[in-house]
Formats: structure tokens, C-alpha cells, sequence
């Protein structure tokens, strides 16, 4: 289940008033996710009833029935907002219903991803560091034997998808360009960061209509809000100065994804969900947030290493090479 403490404000704000994004910021501002307590999927419903409304609508995911889960409400999600983009595209005056229920959807995306997310600090057991040589074989290994849990193709077939439209292979191409990182790596990256969520930070999920509030703050230093999400997620991926890289052969290229998320998981004696999640290399244990490790908690994330071998299979990339 999501940890619900993180997007609590936003629900309360959502389905008393139909509308988020102030009550949003002045919680953000504030003191982060606080609020009175909801369901993420009671919010989602409202939020396809309004999108009905106004005329745009998705055919359902992959769930045959909504609830809390991330994996369960993420394709739904996710799916409803590139209906109602697409619906508002296409509108004569756009604005008004629509704008609403796509910044409303985007905010509840980027808070949902965030909860699941669990992001670390300097002071979180995460935070520890390892060298790159020593881990190389055993990520080769890991590698070579990884493949889907049978009850999890669904959702990982979603996720090669949506990294595959055109519509976000686009800019995940333009942060290549710009980074010299492959762009499956930007968009596996945003997948586990953000829930491919182009109206947040890649930094953190924070809404992208301001610098972000929370760790690392007042990023980036330069770029064009409210939309300028290429520009975002080049500072964001240059701060871990993964720019400019010759290396991103497959060993090198899961040590960065796991450093990204933090190397705690090794101290745990079992393999990070950020690479493994969905995969037959990882059953259970999570950080649910900052330093607070559950052994019975399960992510409910697409596992970057996974869909690095995924991709590889179906053709979607070039196998990264072995070596360097």
C-alpha cells in the first residue's frame, strides 16, 4: 500500500473542492503531504468523472477494479491523462473543466509517485556508498538470470509501452542529447522517480510550475516553468553528474540506477527493488520512507533492470555491451 501521509493534502483538497493546486503549494510550502485522511482511487474516480465531463475519456488499463495500490491506480492514471492532453489538444477554446482535470490528475500522479518513491536523505542508511569494481560481476549475473514474475507481465509490458510512445520518447531523445545519457535511462529513471509524470521535477516529483521545495531545493537554477520539463530533468541528472558518460555499458549503468536510489538495500542482505522490482530477483522488503525499512513491505514499482533486459528482448534497444 502507498504511504498515504504523503499526498493526504492533496485528497482533502481535491474532493472537497474540486480543485488542488493552491491548497497544494500552501501544504507543500508548509510542511509537505499533510491533510485529512482519503483514497487515492476515490480520487481517481472523480477525477474520470470530471474528465468525462469535459469530454475526454480512457479506456481502462490493465485493473479490473481500482484501488490504492501504486501499480494498480498508475496505468489508469497515467492512461487518463494523456486522454484528457489529447482531448484538450483538440479543443477549440481550451481551458477551464480541462486545465483543471489535467493539472488535478498531474498533482495526484506526482504525489502518489512520490509516496512510493521513498526518497532518502544524507543521514538515511541509504546514503552509503560503494565502489563500483566489486559490485560488477554480480550485477552481470543478476542481469543474465533476471526475467518477469508471470504475475507482473501486465504491468511490465504497460511500462515498455509508455516509454516507447512517441510523445515521451521525444524528450526522453532531447535529454539525450543534451546529457550524452541514453534515453531509456531518462525515461526508466522518470518511471521510478516520477510515474512518468512530465508536469513534476525529476529531482523529486514537486510540481514543475516552481523550483522544487523539498531535497534538493530550489532547482533548477535555470529553466522556463511551468512546463520546461527537458530542462528539469537535465539538472537533475547533471547534479548526479550522470552527464557526459562514456560508460553505460549494462554493469556501469545498474551501479548508477542503484546509486541513484541508494546502496541500503545491500545491508538488507537482499537485491534493490529499484533494479529488480517485478523481476524473480526480488520478493519483498522496502524503505518506506526516510531510514524506516519494512521486511514485509513490496514495491509496487517496474524494477529499472528489468526493463533495461526487457527492452533489450523485444528489440525496443541495442543490448548495452558488457563491457567498456
Amino acid at each position: 500500500m502507498l504511504n498515504r501521509r504523503l499526498f493526504l493534502g492533496f485528497l482533502s483538497a481535491l474532493l472537497g473542492s474540486g480543485g488542488a493546486s493552491n491548497t497544494l503549494l500552501a501544504a507543500a510550502e508548509a510542511d509537505g503531504w499533510t491533510g485529512l485522511s482519503g483514497s487515492a482511487a476515490s480520487a481517481f474516480n472523480d477525477l474520470r468523472r470530471r474528465a468525462a465531463g469535459a469530454g475526454a475519456s480512457a479506456p481502462r488499463s490493465l485493473a479490473a477494479e481500482i484501488t490504492d495500490d501504486y501499480d494498480a491506480i498508475l496505468p489508469e492514471l497515467v492512461d487518463l491523462i494523456s486522454a484528457l492532453d489529447q482531448q484538450r489538444s483538440r479543443a477549440r477554446a481550451p481551458g477551464g473543466d480541462l486545465d483543471a482535470a489535467v493539472r488535478d490528475a498531474t498533482e495526484l500522479l506526482g504525489a502518489l509517485a512520490n509516496a512510493e518513491r521513498s526518497p532518502f536523505t544524507d543521514g538515511d542508511e541509504r546514503a552509503v556508498t560503494y565502489t563500483f569494481e566489486p559490485l560488477r560481476d554480480s550485477y552481470l549475473a543478476l542481469y543474465d538470470n533476471c526475467a518477469v514474475r508471470s504475475e507482473r507481465a501486465a504491468i511490465t509490458n504497460w511500462h515498455i509501452g509508455t516509454l516507447l510512445k512517441p510523445e515521451n520518447r521525444s524528450r526522453y531523445d532531447e535529454v539525450e542529447k543534451r546529457l550524452q545519457i541514453p534515453w531509456y535511462v531518462v525515461g526508466i529513471i522518470h518511471s521510478l522517480e516520477a510515474g512518468f509524470n512530465f508536469s513534476g521535477h525529476l529531482h523529486n516529483g514537486d510540481p514543475l510550475r516552481a523550483r522544487t521545495w523539498q531535497v534538493p531545493a530550489g532547482r533548477p537554477l535555470e529553466w522556463l516553468p511551468p512546463t520546461d520539463w527537458i530542462a528539469s530533468a537535465a539538472d537533475a541528472l547533471a547534479m548526479k553528474k550522470y552527464d557526459n558518460q562514456p560508460d553505460w555499458s549494462i554493469a556501469q549503468m545498474l551501479y548508477r540506477f542503484e546509486k541513484y536510489n541508494g546502496f541500503g538495500y545491500r545491508r538488507r542482505g537482499i537485491e534493490s527493488p529499484y533494479l529488480w522490482s517485478f523481476s524473480n530477483q526480488y520478493i519483498k522488503g522496502k524503505y518506506v520512507k526516510d531510514g524506516v525499512w519494512d521486511p514485509n513491505a513490496v514495491s509496487r514499482q517496474c524494477g529499472a533492470a528489468l526493463l533495461v533486459k526487457e527492452l533489450a528482448s523485444r528489440g525496443a534497444i541495442a543490448a548495452p555491451p558488457r563491457s567498456y
